[in-house]
């Protein structure tokens, strides 16, 4: 019995790390970010419009989404992992924070598409 649990316990496990992966995740245009409610794990994707340097080694990078801009947070590491710059297309998948009345994505580890 205690076997058949654990096998049990172990399958659903898998099954909710692999649903709650980046893979899963769609990508979301600026748009639907507004009223998206902030810690929601997002996929974001655009050309690199601009980088700004902040303190500690983070970035705040604007993307061209296609519907609007789209305000990325960069942590340092995934801001040296990264390395965006402008005219580039970048993919993302962080959480959702308002920061200053509008929503942004917060990245602190990354996936870079082009």
């Amino acid at each position: 019995m205690e076997k058949t649990i654990s096998i049990v316990c172990i399958a659903l496990g898998a099954v909710l790390l692999w649903m709650s992966s980046g893979t899963s995740h769609q990508v979301i245009g600026a748009r639907e970010l507004q009223s998206t409610d902030d810690g929601t794990l997002v996929r974001v994707k655009g050309e690199v419009m601009q980088v700004k340097a902040v303190s500690g080694g983070a970035e705040v990078v604007i993307l061209d989404a296609g519907d609007g801009t789209v305000t990325v947070f960069l942590s340092r590491e995934a801001a040296s992992t990264l390395a965006p710059s402008p005219g580039e297309s970048l993919e993302v998948v962080g959480r959702v924070e308002e920061y200053r009345g509008r929503k942004e994505v917060r990245v602190d580890s990354s996936v870079r598409a082009r």
